[in-house]
């Protein structure tokens, strides 16, 4: 698939996804290639229930969710792609470096913090992920999973800054970001005829 570029949004549902309906699906991880900043796999991209988070003249970004159980066609498996404008494929992002990254909870020591988090619906705490080299995609709170659902472009540096939880970025303790580097990006794409496919498309 090859969407336009624009800023529609596919129809979908929200990011944050009941873990219970979601085992079977998330088990069937397909294996993937390493890149510096990240790990991937070749995949056909998403075709239903996605929604474009980042594009630039290069690169989309889209994250897919389980969607409605509903849906005649059956859900499909959660996930974070990026197309190449330049190759006209996809890979799909099966998980990031923890290099630079920052990993939140859902409580803050902070008095004000605290009392607004006391309004969230599930609890995380992705502080464990800094001690691993990579983290896998999706993250797990107690009850969902989280995908990046806000991206921006760092041309200081180069890279992608993946805001997992963007609503809350403003509360230190719970903000949790990572980074993908563009060159390992375009090396990737690059470097496709070696690059595993994703299983359970």
């Amino acid at each position: 698939m090859n969407p336009r570029w624009t800023t529609t949004h596919a129809q979908g549902g929200h990011m944050h996804l009941r873990i219970a309906a979601l085992v079977t699906l998330i088990a069937a991880a397909p294996t993937a290639a390493i890149a510096q900043s990240f790990t991937f796999c070749l995949a056909d991209g998403p075709r239903r229930n996605f929604e474009i988070v980042y594009y630039d003249a290069d690169f989309l970004f889209a994250s897919r969710h389980f969607g409605d159980a509903r849906d005649a066609a059956g859900n499909t498996r959660p996930g974070f792609f990026v197309h190449s404008k330049a190759h006209d494929r996809w890979i799909e992002i099966r998980s990031v470096s923890t290099k630079d990254g920052r990993f939140g909870k859902s409580w803050s020591q902070a008095p004000g913090d605290s009392i607004r988090m006391l309004m969230v619906s599930v609890s995380w705490n992705f502080t464990h992920l800094a001690e691993q080299p990579f983290a896998e995609l999706p993250l797990m709170t107690s009850g969902s999973i989280v995908l990046p659902d806000s991206i921006a472009y760092e041309p200081s540096t180069g890279r992608y800054m993946l805001d997992l939880m963007p609503s809350w970025r403003d509360v230190p303790a719970a903000r949790t970001v990572m980074y993908i580097h563009r060159p390992d990006l375009v090396a990737a794409f690059a470097g496709l005829a070696k690059a595993p496919r994703c299983a359970g498309e």
